[in-house]
Order: C-alpha cells, then structure tokens, then sequence
C-alpha cells in the first residue's frame, strides 16, 4: 500500500520525492527490496531500528507509549528520524489523484503546521483534559494520515508527560 500512495503523490506532483519510508515490522525481506527498487535512493527505516533507537537514549516513558500507540510511533519516530525541519507525513492508506496544491503549498510556507480534518475527535484523553495539562486547547477533528508539521514544533518532553498522565487516569 505504501508503494500505491507514494506513487500516486509523485504521479501527482511529476516528480520523484525524496520518500522515507517507515516499515512497522511486518515487511519481508523480499517487500523491502520491492519497495527500495521502486523508489531509488529512498530511505527505509525499520521498526527494530527505531525501536532501539529510543532504547538506547533512555527514553523509557517514550518506548512504552511506541508499544501501545501508532500514534506516538508517528510523532517520536516523525522527530527522532527526520532530515528537515518541515516534514510532510503521509500514511499508506492515503491515494493522490490530483495535484495537492494546498498540501504542497503549505509544505512551502515553512511556518506553522497543517493537518486535514478528520471525521471526529480522538485524542488519548478529553479536549478540556489535554488543555489543562498542556496549557494548550487541542483542535478539533485533527487527521493524522496526512499531515506538515516542523519537526521543531514537537515536544518529545511533553509527549512523554502526556503518556505519563494518560497511564496514572487509567489506573
């Protein structure tokens, strides 16, 4: 699917992006090559490999919530794994059929974060909840499969209170 979506965007834009793909641990030897020889030059990072990455820095609270949220492997993998600052994300599920001109527009800008609207609100805790802890009001209906954030903009020391605090509510 990963090859569907990132052909499609390039298809799309007539150009071969620069693709970093992140494999969930599922691929086979034979699908990584598969991916790899369609898109020379990419960059595949393996889930064992950042797995030991946060192992290796000590970052216990951030390994744990990797283990239980897709959520948080895209944000601390997006951080710990980036080359730029402004980051375009695209999951696998997610197919191009035009020119996404406002997506590349804002990939451009250089300044604050896009994200498309998703079908209903889900965070790891209520919006009133996360604004109390963060100081911040969290949007509305924020959609993860696509998104441009900079890579500057995302806190790995709050992301890990916020798991933190997230594991003592269901205790």
């Amino acid at each position: 699917m990963a090859t569907c979506a990132a052909k499609s965007l390039n298809l799309a834009c007539q150009t071969a992006l620069p693709w970093t793909f992140h494999e969930d641990g599922s691929l086979t030897q034979k699908d990584k090559k598969f991916l790899l020889s369609h898109f020379p030059g990419c960059r595949l990072i393996e889930r064992s490999e950042a797995d030991d990455f946060f192992e290796n820095e000590g970052l216990s609270e951030i390994t744990r919530a990797r283990e239980v949220s897709v959520l948080l492997v895209k944000l601390a993998d997006l951080y710990a794994f980036a080359r730029h600052d402004r980051i375009l994300y695209v999951d696998s599920d997610v197919l191009f059929f035009n020119k996404p001109e406002a997506l590349l527009s804002a990939i451009h800008e250089k300044k604050g974060n896009y994200f498309t609207k998703d079908i209903d609100t889900a965070y790891v805790a209520n919006i009133d909840t996360l604004e109390q802890v963060t100081g911040v009001r969290p949007l509305e209906r924020v959609n993860t499969g696509i998104f441009v954030v900079n890579r500057s903009d995302i806190d790995l020391n709050m992301t890990e209170k916020m798991f933190i605090f997230r594991l003592r509510r269901l205790k």
